[in-house]
């Protein structure tokens, strides 16, 4: 019985597999380079064919590169995966985080309006009205209030960063809290 030849570990195989793609990629510009280049000096059908091949060069090199180097999930996309039946809710809650941690428009848009529906449980567990009770500026602190209280006008640059991760987990915090 004849024995497989040994395989080279799969790191390898990807990084050759990678070289391999970059290789048939540039051939394949190279060969529409020179299709351009010689176009009108040579037969039509021969520009086809030069043409062709280029294409079908540079559709196999990015093949062999997507296979060697697969594309990397959207940021919001990568950690920890959320449970397969995680409710809806918490899928909404996510993407609002997302967005309010890049855009100051979404911070106020998204994320704040479901802080405050939190922050209006807990606060009237307490018998405290998150909008008209002085309390409440107290018992959420300085950060959460910032952030809930009622009077805050929108952010007047839509684009400006939104919340800052360290600033969303003091707030968070301090919900916890109540």
């Amino acid at each position: 019985m004849i024995a497989a030849p040994p395989q080279p570990p799969e790191h390898q195989r990807h990084e050759l597999l990678a070289g391999y793609g970059v290789l048939v990629l540039v051939a394949g510009v190279a060969l529409g380079v020179v299709a351009l280049v010689l176009r009108g000096e040579q037969d039509p059908p021969f520009d086809a064919v030069l043409l062709a091949t280029g294409a079908l060069a540079v559709a196999f090199g990015l093949q062999m590169l997507h296979r060697a180097v697969p594309i990397a999930p959207p940021l919001a996309q990568r950690g920890a995966a959320p449970p397969a039946d995680a409710p809806q809710s918490l899928h909404r809650i996510e993407n609002a985080v997302s967005f309010g941690c890049s855009r100051a428009v979404d911070a106020h848009m998204l994320v704040r309006p479901v802080l405050r529906e939190i922050a209006l449980q807990r606060l009237s567990a307490h018998g405290v009205d998150l909008d008209s009770d002085a309390r409440a500026q107290v018992m959420l602190g300085p950060w959460a209030w910032g952030l809930l209280r009622p009077d805050l006008p929108e952010p007047p640059d839509w684009h400006a960063p939104g919340l800052d991760a360290a600033a969303l987990e003091r707030i968070v915090e301090s919900l916890e809290a109540l």
